[in-house]
């Protein structure tokens, strides 16, 4: 399905999720993602020890990374503070 035109009038629909330790699912998760509404994907990679970063970049999505883990809702606090 591809997107109307003239629906987002220039905008870009941008999707955003942390992950902890998801080597396994989130690459299954960013293939999901209706990429004809969606123009990027950005995984937070929250400190994992795991290859949860590279299966998410590999699967298509922008990867950013905290070296240690924040735990969820992290991001929120920063944007409140």
């Amino acid at each position: 399905m591809a997107r109307p035109p003239d629906v987002y009038r220039g905008k870009r629909v941008l999707l955003m999720t942390g992950a902890f330790n998801e080597e396994g699912k989130i690459g299954r998760t960013v293939r999901k993602v209706p990429w004809d509404i969606v123009d990027e994907f950005v995984v937070v990679d929250d400190g994992s020890t795991d290859d949860t970063g590279n299966e998410a970049r590999e699967a298509g999505a922008t990867v950013l990374r905290n070296d240690v883990n924040r735990g969820p809702g992290f991001l929120t606090r920063r944007v409140q503070a």
